[in-house]
């Protein structure tokens, strides 16, 4: 019996000596990780800092130098430009214990972000600050490279004014990213469940809106990736001609992927919109693929790094672009469909670029010779009737807003454009209907088969 008390207190004693040696770790990770974790800090919000100063137009954001503390870090940063002045104050808590939400979470550091208010007028990068001012924003810097950020807005406390546009309503606004900042490769997510934009008389709903992107590079630096959107609706309202009009577009899709393999850079993309309703019109749908292939994936990742510096290397550029056409990319549109009521049109198309002479650049006296596009539309007759009749509608509504003017006869004037297009071979007759063919090959442009001469392909 007192054989197994003894083995029970020994027991005891080991296990207070094992949790009292795990207390002093905790404690001494707690001291003296922010210590740690603040020079790592510094490295990793310059580098962050550097990536929103190239994003941004040059010497508008400015940064001083970070102050280090033992468990966190602040540093001022500054935006300005022509219509704004502001700064922030980042404070850094340092990890690997941080507070984020009421909640601890592991990680380097946690970014909370202090605008310093100013009497500048919103307009352009104004918009920044006020995004700011009424955003709830948390950064987490991770110790894998990475940065995490989310952003969310529940409701506008007032409007976001930029310029003569005005953001009336957010609501349930939801933003995040995580970025690898060394490669700058991760994913980001943005969602909303309602803006309202006004601009004079004209207000634009968008209501749903849902979207994802990847970005990764690919093994010659190529930026690589998906991204998926939807909405929902778009409401616009606005007056013309003394009336009231309203357009309603439902269930807007985009999806794109792209891909590197054997050094050359894919791409496929599909834009759909299910319905478009216009008082007074007929139902419209609309659905474009989209493809391109034979990019080098090379070249495209120096293309991408030349156009992400300022100034720009205009000579330099035109020699990359000279050897991304020397790859002969295409750009094709297999079928777009037009549906308006129960017909439809469809249209095709093919760009191809057409090497140059070697030792030749691409510039604007010889941009033609690079070029081999084709076009070809089929529309049913009373489709490009009832298009053109739209079109007409449209453009002489948005001539005229808020106008009390009178509006033209729309239809009268589609018969009247169409015979113009005939009567000049715009367009030809076809069995269906009508078709148009326009041709770009060896810097001539012919439409339906007949040379045609303007001043870009004389």
């Amino acid at each position: 019996m007192q054989s197994k008390l003894s083995k029970n207190r020994k027991g005891a004693v080991k296990m207070k000596k094992i949790l009292a040696v795990v207390i002093g770790l905790v404690i001494v990770v707690a001291l003296v990780g922010p210590f740690g974790s603040g020079y790592i800090v510094e490295s990793r919000v310059t580098k962050l800092l550097d990536s929103l100063k190239e994003s941004l137009p040059a010497n508008s954001v400015k940064y001083g130098k970070l102050q280090r503390g033992w468990f966190g870090s602040d540093i001022k940063v500054s935006i300005k430009d022509k219509s704004i002045a502001f700064e922030a104050v980042l404070h850094i808590s340092h990890g690997p214990v941080l507070l984020k939400k009421g909640s601890l979470i592991f990680g380097l550091g946690y970014i909370d972000i202090k605008v310093t208010d100013s009497k500048s007028k919103v307009t352009g990068l104004g918009a920044i600050k006020e995004i700011l001012k009424q955003a709830r924003i948390d950064i987490v810097l991770n110790y894998q490279s990475t940065v995490t950020v989310d952003a969310t807005i529940n409701k506008l406390v007032k409007p976001i004014e930029i310029e003569k546009i005005k953001v009336s309503q957010l609501n349930n606004f939801r933003f995040n990213v995580n970025i690898e900042l060394e490669n700058e490769i991760g994913k980001s997510l943005l969602a909303f469940d309602e803006i309202e934009i006004i601009s004079g008389k004209t207000k634009v709903v968008v209501n749903q809106y849902d979207s994802a992107m990847t970005f990764l590079k690919s093994q010659k630096g190529a930026s690589i990736g998906g991204t998926f959107a939807k909405i929902r609706s778009i409401m616009v309202n606005y007056n013309a001609n003394g009336k009231s009009r309203k357009i309603t577009l439902n269930g807007l899709h985009l999806k794109t992927n792209t891909q590197a393999a054997s050094g050359k850079i894919s791409q496929e993309s599909l834009i759909k919109i299910e319905s478009i309703a216009i008082p007074g019109e007929k139902l419209l749908s609309l659905k474009i693929p989209l493809s391109l292939r034979k990019l080098d994936e090379q070249q495209f990742a120096r293309y991408e790094k030349l156009v992400s510096v300022s100034p720009l290397n205009v000579l330099e550029l035109s020699k990359v672009i000279t050897l991304l056409i020397a790859g002969e990319p295409e750009i094709s549109m297999d079928k777009t469909t037009i549906k308006l009521g129960d017909k439809e049109a469809t249209m095709t198309f093919m760009f191809k670029g057409v090497p140059l002479k070697k030792g030749d650049i691409v510039g604007i006296f010889n941009f033609r010779k690079v070029i081999y596009f084709k076009l070809v539309v089929d529309t049913p007759k009373t489709v490009l009737k009832d298009l053109v009749s739209l079109v007409n509608r449209l453009v002489n509504d948005f001539s005229n807003l808020n106008s009390a003017g009178s509006s033209m006869n729309a239809s009268d004037d589609a018969d009247g454009t169409i015979d113009r297009w005939i009567s000049t071979k715009f367009i030809t007759k076809s069995p269906t209907g009508y078709r148009l063919q326009l041709e770009i090959k060896d810097s001539k442009m012919s439409i339906n088969g007949e040379s045609h001469k303007s001043f870009l392909f004389p």
